[in-house]
Order: structure tokens, then C-alpha cells, then sequence
């Protein structure tokens, strides 16, 4: 197997790595993955990765995708820096129409390769995307924003003097009084 650990050729064709059992390890940097950089608080970051590319018991061409980082994602409670552990482990199956994807859903994560080539790096990306969180927020203790938001809410507690009512239920106790 031959593993290669200089930067991700730009497009391949996926089957043919399959074949030849090639992989590939290295690191990407943040400022390389543009749909990942907004995300982040500091715009930087390192992802670790490792592909392994081969050919299953059914003949389908699979990768192996390993990724790791350590990330500041922006919190959406207090949109400070929130450390972020990235941890991905997945297997994709490369097919060329999605008819040939039924019944590989179980196994592995499926990628219809529309062209005759695929890019490694938005591939990575997606899978990267794809290990976030919906909405990165710190847990509800380790937020300055969660204090002030329950000291808000506090104020904002209605008072039972402000009862929007109260004037309309004086108006027909005095309306009832007067047809007395």
C-alpha cells in the first residue's frame, strides 16, 4: 500500500485509488477549508486526516475517512471562542448512479461521483461539516451569556399588578354597577 503524505492531489478518480489500495495521510489547514473557516472563532485551525482507499467484498470502491482537530467554533449563546474536539470515523462508498446505491446505506455513507473525477479536499470538508455540531454552544454552565440570559429572564418575570386585563375587568365591574 502506498501512502502518501504530501498535500491532496486536487481531483482523483476514486475508483482507480480503490483499485491500487492507495492512502493518504496529512493535515489541512483551517484557511484551506473556506465553507469551514466563518465557523470558526479564530479562523484557525489544523484537521489530521487519513484516507484509505479499497475495494470491498461486493467490488465497491470505498474510502476509510479519519479526521481529528482540535477547533474554536463560535458559540452561538455568547459568540465567544468554545473549544471543539473533532473526532470522525466513517466510511464512504463511491457510486456513479444512484441506483447502485440500495442496500450500501447500512455499511457506509454514499457519494454519487457525478463527474469522472472527485475533489479529496471538499470531500474532506463535507465530512468535517457533517461532525459539527447544528449549533455550537458551550454547555449551559460554562457560558457567561447563559448568566445573563437567566438574570434577564428574571426581569422580564410578568407581575401579577400587570395584567393587561386588569383595566378591561374594571370597566365592565363598573359598566355592570351602573345597569344595577
Amino acid at each position: 500500500m502506498a501512502e502518501q503524505r504530501t498535500g491532496l492531489p486536487a481531483r482523483v478518480d476514486v475508483f482507480r485509488l480503490a483499485d491500487a489500495g492507495k492512502t493518504f495521510s496529512g493535515d489541512l489547514t483551517a484557511k484551506e477549508l473556506g465553507r469551514l473557516l466563518p465557523l470558526l472563532a479564530n479562523g484557525e485551525g489544523t484537521v489530521h486526516y487519513h484516507l484509505a482507499f479499497y475495494r470491498d467484498a461486493e467490488g465497491r470502491a470505498v474510502a476509510r475517512v479519519q479526521l481529528d482537530a482540535q477547533l474554536a467554533l463560535i458559540c452561538q449563546r455568547c459568540m465567544r471562542a468554545m473549544p471543539f474536539t473533532l473526532a470522525v470515523d466513517t466510511r464512504l462508498a463511491f457510486f456513479t448512479h444512484e441506483v447502485e446505491v440500495k442496500g450500501a446505506e447500512a455499511q457506509y455513507e454514499p457519494v454519487i461521483v457525478a463527474e469522472d473525477t472527485l475533489s479529496l479536499t471538499d470531500t474532506l470538508e463535507d465530512e468535517i461539516l457533517l461532525g459539527l455540531p447544528q449549533v455550537a454552544m458551550h454547555a449551559p454552565d460554562a457560558c457567561k451569556a447563559s448568566t445573563i440570559i437567566d438574570a434577564l429572564a428574571e426581569e422580564e418575570t410578568p407581575r401579577e399588578d400587570d395584567n393587561p386585563f386588569a383595566a378591561l375587568a374594571a370597566l365592565k365591574q363598573k359598566d355592570t354597577q351602573n345597569s344595577d
